[in-house]
């Protein structure tokens, strides 16, 4: 099962996008996966900025624990875009 939702700002100097996606993913014995991913584009009038989550819980509905969690965060110049 896979879920995603995007969100669209069009304005050249405020653009912006959101996006998540849930996916539940079951390995066998190995048990019941919850993989959430939101990621988002902003920018000013300089730069773009890029930022990304992921988090991935394991076990069934309402007794999940957190096994993964990294958010990577990234600014680049608009040089001119």
């Amino acid at each position: 099962m896979a879920a995603w939702h995007a969100t669209w700002i069009l304005s050249p100097l405020s653009a912006a996008v959101r996006v998540r996606v849930e996916s539940v993913l079951r390995r066998g014995d190995q048990g019941r996966f919850h993989i959430v991913t939101l990621g988002q584009m902003t920018c000013d009038t300089s730069a773009f900025f890029v930022e990304d989550e992921v988090r991935v819980t394991e076990g069934e509905d309402g007794d999940e624990r957190e096994v993964f969690a990294k958010t990577w965060r990234h600014e680049a110049p608009r040089d001119f875009v």
